[in-house]
């Protein structure tokens, strides 16, 4: 005949903001389950020969690591301890597990990897001292304390960060030590003030390159808007063309300027043929033609040279 199945009960299995009374803390984001999700077993007091349940459902709930146990309804052990959970006789829930990795502080030391293999019901709660470590293999550790020294002086030893000496006996290369201005014994001290001069004389040379690269396109600009070459409102345009690609920008402003002045010359040319054939001839010939008035008017020079040539004498107006 079967049994009646026993309710499930949730406990709090660890809550990483408590620090317990062996002086750490331990993340539920450094939990691995792989082990104990083959085998998610609750025991009575730590207890490897007290298996009164099973953790149905594992899970994390803000600073808490919770769990859903079913007990044992044909053991009387994990109905007696039922009883007293429901009755709230009894509230300890503890974690059994390896310790992979932990970081030490001042303040308080921090668990921050760490492998599951038991949970256990226990008389005072986990996060006050009610912790059971194990060894890797799964064995559990006689001499809690004992192992707790030796995991810190192994962290330690893995961590410890080079001492002044030895940062001291780093080397660079020749060509590095050269670029920076170093020699060969040169310190770690002599290095990081050789990296923060060679920033600020960077920094310097940066701004000395965009000041003149400004005041290159600045006048370059101003002198194309007062040849005409462009307009003001233009302006904008070839400034960003100019922080884009100044070579370009240089380029194209003279390539105006060359089509400006040929167009010029060949009015002028033109102007000039035209006005040499206009006014070819003699006084008397402009005179019968009626253009000596007109000569006057646009080539005051040529018209004194063709009264002279005529009369022999300066022309004057009055």
């Amino acid at each position: 005949m079967s049994q009646q199945q026993l309710p499930l009960i949730d406990l709090v299995i660890n809550d990483e903001s408590i620090v317990n009374d062996r002086g750490y803390n331990v993340l539920n984001s450094g939990l691995d389950r792989t082990r104990y999700d083959l085998n998610p077993i609750c025991l009575y007091m730590h207890d490897l020969e007290r298996s009164i349940g099973v953790c149905e459902q594992l899970r994390i709930e803000e600073s808490k690591l919770i769990g859903s146990f079913r007990f044992d309804p044909g053991d009387p052990l994990s109905c007696e301890v039922h009883r007293k959970l429901s009755a709230g006789f009894l509230k300890g829930c503890s974690a059994g597990f390896f310790i992979k990795n932990m970081q030490m502080s001042d303040q308080h030391d921090t668990v921050d990897e760490w492998e599951l293999v038991e949970v256990s019901i226990v008389t005072i709660p986990s996060n006050r001292g009610a912790v059971k470590l194990y060894h890797q293999d799964g064995t559990p550790v006689t001499d809690e304390a004992s192992y707790l020294q030796q995991l810190k002086s192994n962290i330690n030893m893995n961590t410890e960060t080079p001492t002044h000496t030895e940062r001291e006996t780093l080397a660079l290369s020749a060509p590095a030590l050269e670029a920076l201005g170093l020699t060969s014994g040169a310190t770690i001290d002599d290095l990081s003030q050789a990296i923060v001069d060679l920033a600020t004389q960077n920094k310097a040379l940066r701004k000395t390159i965009d000041d003149a690269h400004q005041a290159r396109r600045e006048a370059l600009l101003l002198d194309a808007i007062q040849t005409g070459k462009i307009t003001a409102d233009q302006r904008q345009r070839y400034t960003d063309l100019y922080d884009t690609d100044p070579e370009l920008c240089a380029s194209i402003l003279a390539d105006l300027a060359t089509r400006s002045s040929l167009s010029d010359q060949l009015q002028h040319s033109k102007t000039a043929t035209a006005h040499t054939d206009r006014y070819d001839g003699s006084w008397d010939e402009l005179d019968r033609k009626g253009l000596l008035a007109e000569l006057r008017a646009t080539d005051y020079e040529t018209f004194c040279d063709k009264f002279r040539a005529r009369f022999g004498t300066e022309y004057n107006p009055e």
